[in-house]
Protein backbone atom coordinates (compact mmCIF):
# COMPACT_ATOMS: atom_id res chain seq x y z
CA UNK A 1 0.00 0.00 0.00
CA UNK A 2 2.76 2.46 0.93
CA UNK A 3 4.64 1.79 -2.32
CA UNK A 4 1.44 2.34 -4.31
CA UNK A 5 0.83 5.63 -2.45
CA UNK A 6 4.37 6.92 -3.12
CA UNK A 7 4.16 6.05 -6.84
CA UNK A 8 0.77 7.69 -7.13
CA UNK A 9 2.07 10.87 -5.45
CA UNK A 10 5.13 11.07 -7.72
CA UNK A 11 3.01 10.62 -10.82
CA UNK A 12 0.68 13.35 -9.59
CA UNK A 13 3.56 15.81 -9.07
CA UNK A 14 5.05 15.10 -12.49
CA UNK A 15 1.69 15.55 -14.15
CA UNK A 16 1.05 18.83 -12.32
CA UNK A 17 4.49 20.41 -13.01
CA UNK A 18 3.84 21.48 -16.64
CA UNK A 19 0.60 23.13 -15.58
CA UNK A 20 2.45 25.07 -12.88
CA UNK A 21 5.07 26.22 -15.37
CA UNK A 22 2.44 27.23 -17.88
CA UNK A 23 0.67 29.26 -15.23
CA UNK A 24 3.75 31.48 -14.66
CA UNK A 25 3.43 34.74 -16.62
CA UNK A 26 6.25 35.60 -19.02
CA UNK A 27 8.50 38.47 -17.96
CA UNK A 28 7.79 41.65 -19.95
CA UNK A 29 10.44 42.53 -22.54
CA UNK A 30 11.27 46.13 -23.44
CA UNK A 31 10.62 47.24 -26.99
CA UNK A 32 13.65 47.05 -29.34
CA UNK A 33 16.03 49.91 -28.63
CA UNK A 34 14.17 50.96 -25.47
CA UNK A 35 16.69 51.57 -22.70
CA UNK A 36 14.57 53.84 -20.52
CA UNK A 37 14.63 51.03 -17.97
CA UNK A 38 17.50 48.75 -17.04
CA UNK A 39 17.71 46.01 -19.64
CA UNK A 40 17.89 42.35 -18.56
CA UNK A 41 21.24 40.70 -19.27
CA UNK A 42 21.13 38.90 -22.60
CA UNK A 43 18.38 41.01 -24.18
CA UNK A 44 19.14 41.60 -27.85
CA UNK A 45 22.80 40.53 -27.59
CA UNK A 46 25.03 42.68 -29.79
CA UNK A 47 22.51 45.52 -30.01
CA UNK A 48 24.49 47.88 -27.83
CA UNK A 49 23.92 51.60 -27.67
CA UNK A 50 25.31 53.60 -30.58
CA UNK A 51 28.56 54.91 -29.16
CA UNK A 52 28.21 54.37 -25.44
CA UNK A 53 24.67 55.73 -25.51
CA UNK A 54 25.58 59.00 -23.82
CA UNK A 55 27.53 60.52 -26.75
CA UNK A 56 27.83 60.38 -30.52
CA UNK A 57 31.45 60.57 -31.72
CA UNK A 58 32.30 63.28 -29.20
CA UNK A 59 29.14 65.29 -28.69
CA UNK A 60 27.17 64.48 -25.50
CA UNK A 61 23.54 63.43 -25.79
CA UNK A 62 20.83 63.63 -23.13
CA UNK A 63 21.05 59.85 -22.69
CA UNK A 64 23.29 58.70 -19.86
CA UNK A 65 25.46 55.80 -18.86
CA UNK A 66 23.75 53.41 -16.47
CA UNK A 67 25.10 52.86 -12.96
CA UNK A 68 28.24 50.75 -13.10
CA UNK A 69 28.73 51.21 -16.85
CA UNK A 70 31.76 52.97 -18.31
CA UNK A 71 33.88 53.46 -21.39
CA UNK A 72 37.32 54.68 -22.46
CA UNK A 73 37.75 56.39 -25.83
CA UNK A 74 40.66 57.41 -28.04
CA UNK A 75 39.91 60.10 -30.62
CA UNK A 76 42.39 60.68 -33.42
CA UNK A 77 45.21 59.37 -31.19
CA UNK A 78 45.26 62.88 -29.71
CA UNK A 79 42.41 62.97 -27.17
CA UNK A 80 41.75 60.37 -24.47
CA UNK A 81 38.59 60.28 -22.38
CA UNK A 82 36.86 57.99 -19.91
CA UNK A 83 33.37 58.23 -18.37
CA UNK A 84 31.63 56.20 -15.68
CA UNK A 85 28.00 56.05 -14.58
CA UNK A 86 27.76 56.73 -10.85
CA UNK A 87 23.96 56.47 -11.06
CA UNK A 88 21.51 55.90 -13.90
CA UNK A 89 21.23 59.68 -14.26
CA UNK A 90 24.69 61.02 -13.36
CA UNK A 91 28.11 60.27 -14.83
CA UNK A 92 31.58 61.69 -14.31
CA UNK A 93 34.50 61.58 -16.69
CA UNK A 94 37.96 62.86 -17.47
CA UNK A 95 39.39 64.04 -20.77
CA UNK A 96 42.96 64.88 -21.76
CA UNK A 97 44.76 65.84 -24.94
CA UNK A 98 48.04 64.04 -25.64
CA UNK A 99 49.32 66.06 -28.61
CA UNK A 100 53.05 65.42 -29.14
CA UNK A 101 55.20 68.47 -28.65
CA UNK A 102 52.59 70.38 -26.64
CA UNK A 103 53.87 69.23 -23.27
CA UNK A 104 52.22 71.18 -20.45
CA UNK A 105 50.10 73.05 -22.97
CA UNK A 106 47.90 69.94 -23.35
CA UNK A 107 44.52 70.21 -21.66
CA UNK A 108 42.87 68.19 -18.91
CA UNK A 109 39.12 68.37 -18.25
CA UNK A 110 36.49 66.94 -15.93
CA UNK A 111 33.16 66.09 -17.61
CA UNK A 112 30.23 65.80 -15.18
CA UNK A 113 26.83 65.16 -16.76
CA UNK A 114 23.25 64.68 -15.55
CA UNK A 115 20.24 63.56 -17.58
CA UNK A 116 16.66 62.53 -16.84
CA UNK A 117 13.77 61.08 -18.87
CA UNK A 118 10.90 63.51 -19.39
CA UNK A 119 8.23 61.62 -21.31
CA UNK A 120 8.36 58.57 -23.50
CA UNK A 121 11.51 58.77 -25.61
CA UNK A 122 12.35 62.37 -24.68
CA UNK A 123 15.23 63.14 -22.32
CA UNK A 124 16.90 66.33 -21.13
CA UNK A 125 20.40 66.75 -19.78
CA UNK A 126 23.10 69.19 -18.74
CA UNK A 127 26.82 69.01 -18.17
CA UNK A 128 30.14 70.75 -18.42
CA UNK A 129 33.69 70.43 -19.69
CA UNK A 130 35.79 71.92 -16.88
CA UNK A 131 39.11 72.57 -18.60
CA UNK A 132 42.51 73.29 -17.13
CA UNK A 133 45.73 74.23 -18.93
CA UNK A 134 49.05 75.71 -17.96
CA UNK A 135 47.78 79.14 -18.99
CA UNK A 136 44.49 79.06 -17.08
CA UNK A 137 41.11 77.46 -16.59
CA UNK A 138 37.85 77.52 -18.52
CA UNK A 139 34.58 75.70 -19.02
CA UNK A 140 31.95 74.85 -21.59
CA UNK A 141 28.62 74.34 -19.84
CA UNK A 142 25.73 72.99 -21.90
CA UNK A 143 22.12 71.85 -21.82
CA UNK A 144 20.64 69.45 -24.37
CA UNK A 145 17.66 67.30 -25.25
CA UNK A 146 17.53 63.95 -27.03
CA UNK A 147 14.57 62.28 -28.69
CA UNK A 148 14.58 58.63 -29.70
CA UNK A 149 16.06 55.29 -28.67
CA UNK A 150 19.55 53.84 -28.59
CA UNK A 151 18.98 52.71 -32.20
CA UNK A 152 17.67 56.00 -33.65
CA UNK A 153 18.01 59.38 -31.95
CA UNK A 154 18.51 63.09 -32.52
CA UNK A 155 20.06 65.63 -30.13
CA UNK A 156 19.90 69.43 -29.93
CA UNK A 157 21.96 71.40 -27.44
CA UNK A 158 23.58 74.74 -26.66
CA UNK A 159 26.54 75.63 -24.50
CA UNK A 160 28.27 78.75 -23.21
CA UNK A 161 32.01 78.98 -22.83
CA UNK A 162 33.87 80.85 -20.11
CA UNK A 163 37.47 81.50 -19.11
CA UNK A 164 39.01 82.80 -15.94
CA UNK A 165 40.23 85.94 -17.72
CA UNK A 166 37.32 86.78 -20.03
CA UNK A 167 34.30 85.52 -18.11
CA UNK A 168 31.28 84.04 -19.87
CA UNK A 169 31.14 84.35 -23.65
CA UNK A 170 28.14 86.23 -24.98
CA UNK A 171 27.37 83.77 -27.78
CA UNK A 172 26.34 80.10 -27.40
CA UNK A 173 27.79 77.15 -29.23
CA UNK A 174 24.87 75.28 -30.85
CA UNK A 175 25.11 71.49 -31.24
CA UNK A 176 22.98 69.26 -33.50
CA UNK A 177 23.54 65.55 -34.01
CA UNK A 178 22.01 62.14 -34.37
CA UNK A 179 22.52 58.45 -35.04
CA UNK A 180 20.60 55.73 -36.86
CA UNK A 181 21.35 52.02 -36.85
CA UNK A 182 21.80 50.37 -40.25
CA UNK A 183 22.47 46.83 -39.05
CA UNK A 184 23.04 44.85 -35.90
CA UNK A 185 26.39 46.49 -35.13
CA UNK A 186 26.62 49.32 -37.68
CA UNK A 187 25.25 52.87 -37.44
CA UNK A 188 25.50 56.21 -39.19
CA UNK A 189 26.51 59.05 -36.85
CA UNK A 190 26.73 62.80 -37.39
CA UNK A 191 27.35 65.78 -35.13
CA UNK A 192 27.60 69.44 -36.13
CA UNK A 193 28.56 72.56 -34.19
CA UNK A 194 27.58 76.14 -35.04
CA UNK A 195 29.19 79.30 -33.67
CA UNK A 196 28.58 82.90 -34.68
CA UNK A 197 30.16 85.69 -32.64
CA UNK A 198 30.71 89.34 -33.56
CA UNK A 199 33.67 89.76 -31.20
CA UNK A 200 35.05 86.27 -30.61
CA UNK A 201 38.19 86.45 -28.42
CA UNK A 202 38.82 89.94 -29.84
CA UNK A 203 39.52 88.40 -33.26
CA UNK A 204 36.50 89.93 -34.94
CA UNK A 205 33.31 88.50 -36.39
CA UNK A 206 33.55 84.70 -36.55
CA UNK A 207 31.29 82.17 -38.22
CA UNK A 208 32.17 78.51 -37.71
CA UNK A 209 30.40 75.34 -38.83
CA UNK A 210 32.22 72.13 -37.94
CA UNK A 211 31.46 68.51 -37.22
CA UNK A 212 32.05 64.83 -37.81
CA UNK A 213 30.08 62.44 -40.03
CA UNK A 214 30.79 58.75 -40.41
CA UNK A 215 30.05 55.11 -39.70
CA UNK A 216 30.35 53.43 -36.34
CA UNK A 217 30.65 49.74 -35.43
CA UNK A 218 29.60 48.87 -31.86
CA UNK A 219 30.17 45.51 -30.18
CA UNK A 220 29.52 44.43 -26.59
CA UNK A 221 32.97 45.54 -25.39
CA UNK A 222 34.70 47.23 -28.32
CA UNK A 223 33.60 49.81 -30.84
CA UNK A 224 35.09 52.22 -33.32
CA UNK A 225 34.22 54.78 -35.93
CA UNK A 226 35.59 56.14 -39.17
CA UNK A 227 34.44 59.33 -40.81
CA UNK A 228 35.28 62.84 -41.94
CA UNK A 229 35.90 65.91 -39.84
CA UNK A 230 34.61 68.94 -41.73
CA UNK A 231 34.79 72.66 -41.00
CA UNK A 232 33.93 75.94 -42.66
CA UNK A 233 34.96 79.23 -41.09
CA UNK A 234 34.70 82.92 -41.86
CA UNK A 235 36.63 85.66 -40.09
CA UNK A 236 35.96 89.34 -40.68
CA UNK A 237 37.23 92.66 -39.32
CA UNK A 238 40.33 91.15 -37.79
CA UNK A 239 43.65 92.98 -37.73
CA UNK A 240 45.66 90.28 -39.46
CA UNK A 241 43.23 87.72 -40.87
CA UNK A 242 40.19 88.33 -43.02
CA UNK A 243 38.71 85.59 -45.13
CA UNK A 244 37.12 82.16 -45.15
CA UNK A 245 38.11 78.55 -45.62
CA UNK A 246 36.72 75.04 -45.74
CA UNK A 247 38.49 71.90 -44.58
CA UNK A 248 37.92 68.15 -44.44
CA UNK A 249 40.11 65.54 -42.74
CA UNK A 250 39.81 61.80 -42.03
CA UNK A 251 38.54 61.02 -38.53
CA UNK A 252 38.87 57.88 -36.42
CA UNK A 253 38.06 56.80 -32.88
CA UNK A 254 38.18 53.63 -30.78
CA UNK A 255 36.11 52.83 -27.70
CA UNK A 256 36.39 50.15 -25.00
CA UNK A 257 33.44 49.57 -22.68
CA UNK A 258 34.06 48.40 -19.13
CA UNK A 259 32.01 47.65 -16.04
CA UNK A 260 28.49 46.28 -16.42
CA UNK A 261 27.01 45.41 -19.79
CA UNK A 262 23.29 45.98 -19.41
Amino acid sequence: MSKLFVCTALLGLLAARPAVLRAQPAAPRPAPGDTTTRRPVGLRPGYDDVGSGDHLFFMPTARNLRRGEGYAQDLELAVLRADYGLTDHFSLGILASVIPGQGLDNIVALTPKVSVPVAGRLRVGAGSFLVGTRSGVGALTYANTTYGTADHNITLGAGYGATGQRGIFSTPLVMVGGATRLARRVALVNETYFLYDRAFLDLGKVLLVAGVAGVRVAGPRFGGGLGVFYAHGQLEDADYLNGSGSYAYPFGEFTVRFGKLQ
